[in-house]
């Protein structure tokens, strides 16, 4: 058999997807070949031949093929085989582990792509390199590489090179913690691979990066969504590794954000077996660590310690630092759950100290907080011992580690540009170094110092974009100045209100009284809340670090239930997240969601006092005395954005807060201070958008078809309005999404809203647009305006008015309260009015013409709503705080001139 015909049936049996017969016929043709002792047909059958060794994951058989090969090119003086042959040895060593190797082979390939001249080779070898560099954890090298590679494919018109470089170069990125760049790079890796190449496995390895980023964001919905995309591709390429790697990334989503160890590790025993398999050592011991972290939540310890062992060890041979790294903090992990702080201390160090030299900033940032974490718990350990020096030094050291873990963050943050929704999800990982660096400061009786950390720990993500919205910014990816305690006296520059400005710590209730030229600090322990929180949570005194904010969320959700706000309650359900059809008494997810899931009985309950009581003894009571103004500006802490506070009743007097103060809430300090400092002529001085009661009717929702219902009270309450402020309203056919959009553009300086909202999300749904191309039935895009479009348009308003269903919900975040009336805080609306629950149509329309009308005559918004609250008590039958207690102001206090 000649070697040109057994050469062609390889390939015809590759095409045919017979693979094993393919690779007999190329080693027949190597043999022929050897036979006739034609080095060129050799070294062209020795590198087909490890092509596929490396299509089918077998690397070793893969670089055994490209070196044989490699040595018969230098003879013949095949200058670009020389280069490619290089090229693939180093991407099969990269699959191996062996760094080093890599490397070297790239660095040739390199050298012999400049002497010929020849631009693609030159552009596979930049490539090439920057792959090495990233393997060696020398990023910005690799970054740089990888930049040249791509001008070079650009000149070339290469396609489908440009997408291998984006997706590659993004891991550096993701490394140094630049996830904006590498999510943008990904993105555009993926157009081209969907789009002009449409080659799967470029398509996969994109999904499986972006999934690995969404994960380090704790967008676990994002992350999850692109796993298993990738997944599908994988299997349907038959690619064993990246089905592997799809597997770390779905173990890892369910043993870090639900603790579901057990589930975890057939995920990642599949993921080992692949990656012995096929000879991924990283991939082991990626998957090693991953299985440790699973037998630590098993409270397997020793075990856990044999596969960090082992994970080490192969990450050692291969001299992944990064890799490294992370094994250290797992190490350190399992030491700190069993209080064995002196053995975590140096692994946590090691890992700090790699990760300072590689670049790589969330690890170090999660080192900081640990090696904090445990000088402050051998500070209390050490509490007490008069003997003992190092107490002071190590609540020193805890605050430096401490400090050092926020520079962090802030890094990451600042590399996020102006992603508001991913600067939200990332920002619960950070909020534990907020609170414990704050817990340190006042500990060592610095509270104003605490007071500006903690501050700086509330709506982070928010108060980046109204700052840059503002123009108090200049760069999408500038931080704002740190707050300064000059910055928190500026901001009662009038002296007409007080702050209160709370923190749920781990041990503690901290409250700030601020006003001008004074303030006043108090720490409540957690020991006087022992009584109450084991009458609620039914927890001993001993409970977990979390014990405080359940008690809160319980006392909350007990007070909800004690004011009967979901009985006798007719009224539109206007709320996006579960629509029903006909008036009736409300029952959605967010009122459900009031309902006791603890365990609590009613006989416990009874033993506690009243839950406007209790709320108002813990968190109004103890410093009521040190408020000077009728205004208090409330800056929340997680459960507490679900407190009613006008509605917080003094036992002592029966009295309700609201009866001597006027209440605003505000997202942070700093929120306060954008909104001192944007410019008069920003939000727009006249005008009124009013929407009410859209003809949605019957559309894809969620992927399913939904008919919402018509809001015939809605569209009453926005006539009166319309008639009260000499504005026409939207209403019915003519509130199409198209037509919102564009009043938006133009400005107002007050939007009123009355439709069906989404607190989940801030999406609120319009009719939809008119369009003759579009057939069917109308789809999101037609209908939903989500709180992304109006952030691009940027909202002018003054003041919004949200009377939607729960419109003041959402979910409690780091961030805060993240729902619609955060939704157009962050779209630019200087001040938001929402709702807590649902109130009867009735009284929700006598509620928005009393607001109005003394908004109408020149009162500020939170005089308004004051006033608004004490009309509807005033009447007969609605004294109850149910009827007259949802609606809260957030935001700034504006007045009208409407």
């Amino acid at each position: 058999m000649k070697w040109s015909k057994a050469y062609s049936i390889g390939e015809s049996k590759l095409e045919a997807g017979e693979t094993r017969d393919a690779i007999r016929y190329f080693k027949k043709a190597l043999v022929i070949a050897q036979k006739n002792g034609s080095k060129q047909e050799e070294a062209d059958t020795l590198e087909r031949l490890g092509n596929v060794y490396r299509d089918i994951e077998h690397y070793h058989e893969a670089v055994d093929c490209f070196e044989k090969g490699l040595e018969i090119v230098k003879e013949t003086g095949d200058k670009k085989l020389e280069s490619e042959m290089c090229y693939r040895i180093g991407l099969a060593c990269d699959k191996l582990g062996d760094y080093e190797k890599f490397m070297q082979y790239s660095k040739q390939g390199f050298n012999v792509a400049l002497r010929i001249g020849d631009s693609r080779l030159t552009a596979h070898s930049y490539e090439g390199l920057g792959r090495a560099f990233c393997a060696l954890c020398d990023y910005q090298k690799s970054i740089t590489c990888h930049k040249k590679a791509i001008d070079v494919y650009k000149q070339l018109n290469n396609e489908e090179g440009l997408g291998v470089c984006y997706a590659n170069m993004s891991l550096s990125y993701q490394m140094q913690g630049k996830y904006h760049d590498a999510i943008r790079l990904l993105e555009e890796s993926l157009r081209i691979s969907v789009n002009e190449i449409g080659r799967k496995e470029h398509q996969a390895i994109a999904l499986l990066n972006l999934g690995t980023i969404y994960t380090k964001l704790n967008d676990i919905d994002k992350a999850l969504e692109m796993f298993q995309k990738s997944l599908t591709i994988s299997i349907d390429i038959s690619n064993k590794g990246l089905q592997a790697n799809c597997c770390v990334g779905l173990g890892n989503l369910l043993i870090n954000y639900s603790n579901k160890y057990l589930k975890a590790i057939p995920f990642f025993q599949q993921c080992l077996d692949i990656s012995i398999e096929i000879g991924d050592k990283q991939l082991q011991s990626v998957t090693l660590v991953n299985i440790g972290k699973c037998l630590t939540g098993l409270h397997r310890y020793e075990e856990a310690n044999k596969h960090y062992d082992s994970s080490l060890a192969i990450a050692k041979e291969l001299n992944d630092k990064g890799l490294e790294a992370s094994i250290y903090y797992a190490m350190a992990e399992n030491n700190i759950i069993r209080n064995q702080f002196q053995t975590a201390l140096p692994l946590l160090e090691k890992c700090h100290d790699i990760a300072s030299i590689n670049g790589n900033t969330e690890i170090e940032g999660a080192a900081c907080y640990g090696l904090g974490k445990i000088y402050y718990s051998l500070h209390k350990e050490n509490q007490g011992h008069q003997a003992c020096h190092d107490t002071d030094d190590n609540i020193a050291k805890s605050e430096q580690y401490l400090r050092k873990a926020l520079d962090c963050f802030d890094f990451l943050f600042q590399h996020l540009h102006q992603r508001d929704l991913l600067k939200v999800s990332i920002f619960d990982k950070f909020n534990k170094a907020y609170k414990l660096l704050t817990t340190v400061l006042i500990e060592t009786g610095r509270p104003q110092e605490a007071l500006l950390v903690s501050d700086g720990g509330r709506a982070r993500a928010l108060g980046d974009r109204l700052m840059f919205k503002y123009g108090i910014i200049q760069k999408d990816m500038s931080l704002p100045k740190p707050l300064t305690y000059s910055d928190v006296e500026a901001i009662f520059f009038k002296d007409v209100f007080s702050i209160l400005h709370y923190s749920l710590l781990s041990n503690s209730l901290a409250v700030w009284v601020l006003a001008k030229d004074s303030l006043m600090f108090r720490e409540t322990e957690k020991e006087q809340f022992n009584s109450a929180i084991e009458i609620l949570t039914q927890e001993k005194k001993d409970g977990d670090e979390n014990s405080i904010k359940r008690f809160f969320t319980a006392t909350v959700s007990r007070a909800y239930e004690m004011m009967k706000i979901q009985e006798s309650v007719t009224c539109e359900n206007r709320s996006l997240d579960d629509c029903v059809t006909s008036k009736d008494h409300v029952t959605t997810k967010a009122s459900e969601s009031l309902s006791r899931d603890d365990g609590t009985s009613e006989e416990t309950l009874d033993k506690a006092s009243h839950p406007l009581e209790t709320l108002y003894n813990c968190l109004v009571g103890p410093v009521l005395s040190d408020v000077r103004h009728d205004e208090i500006v409330i800056v929340p802490d997680g459960p507490m954005y679900r407190v009613p506070f006008a509605a917080l009743r003094d036992p002592n007097t029966g009295h309700y807060l609201s009866d001597t103060k006027r209440i605003r809430l505000a997202p942070s300090i700093a929120i306060l201070k954008a909104l001192n400092e944007c410019p008069v002529d920003h939000h727009s001085q006249k005008g009124a958008l009013i929407v009410g009661n859209p003809s949605v009717g019957e559309v894809m929702f969620r992927g399913k078809k939904r008919v919402f219902a018509r809001l015939a009270s809605a569209g009453t309450e926005v006539r009166v309005i319309s008639y009260k402020l000499g504005q026409a309203a939207l209403t019915g056919e003519q509130a199409t999404k198209n037509a919102v959009l564009h009043k938006l553009r133009e400005g107002s300086a007050v939007i009123h809203i009355a439709a069906h909202g989404s607190s989940d999300n801030g999406e609120i749904a319009l009719a939809p647009n008119v369009s003759p191309e579009r057939q069917g039935i109308p789809e999101e895009d037609d209908y939903l305006l989500t709180m992304r479009e109006v952030q691009e348009i940027g909202i002018k308003a003054q003041l919004v008015v949200l009377s939607c269903c729960y419109s003041g919900r959402g979910e409690i975040r780091a961030e805060g309260m993240v729902g619609l009336s955060r939704a157009f805080l962050a779209a630019g609306a200087r001040s938001v009015v929402a709702s807590l629950w649902a109130i009867d149509d009735t009284i929700t329309l006598c509620f928005m013409l009393k607001f109005y009308g003394y908004l109408t005559r020149g009162d500020s918004a939170s005089v308004s709503l004051h006033k608004a609250m004490l009309d509807i008590r005033a009447e007969e039958g609605h004294r109850d705080p149910k009827y007259w207690a949802p609606f809260f102001l957030i935001g700034d206090d504006v007045t009208l001139n409407l």
